[in-house]
């Protein structure tokens, strides 16, 4: 035996396998690996990472749509006219546009051509 072995019993165990199983803090099985195979050096845990939340998004997707296609009620002069959330946004962004506020001018001009390169595709 060398210094950096520890002595073992030779009554209580008969081979290599059956001290090991012995020695161990849990009984292996499902979802518990042994001891050797747990860790290994430059594996992550978790290679695939955290999966992503689909459910959630599509949720939020729904929602979004839900308010965007909303009906308000909007005063332009004496006419009340029902119209939905985007177009009323649309509709205060070309305002501006036409009132001189060059970030909306620059918005409306780009949503304008990419609309319209979309249609010609």
């Amino acid at each position: 035996m060398t210094s950096h072995e520890t002595p073992k019993d030779e009554t209580s165990c008969k081979d290599e396998t059956s001290c090991k199983a012995k020695s161990a803090a849990y009984e292996i099985g499902y979802g518990k690996p042994p001891g050797h195979t747990r860790f290994r050096k430059g594996k992550s845990g978790n290679p695939r990472g955290r999966p992503a939340r689909k459910a959630a998004m599509a949720r939020a997707s729904a929602l979004a749509l839900k308010e965007a296609y909303r009906i308000f009620l909007v005063e332009e002069g004496d006419q009340a006219l029902e119209l939905t959330a985007i177009q009323t946004i649309l509709r205060r962004q070309v305002e501006r546009a036409v009132r001189g506020d060059i970030d909306a001018q620059r918005f409306v001009l780009a949503t304008v051509q990419k609309i319209e390169r979309e249609n010609r595709e």
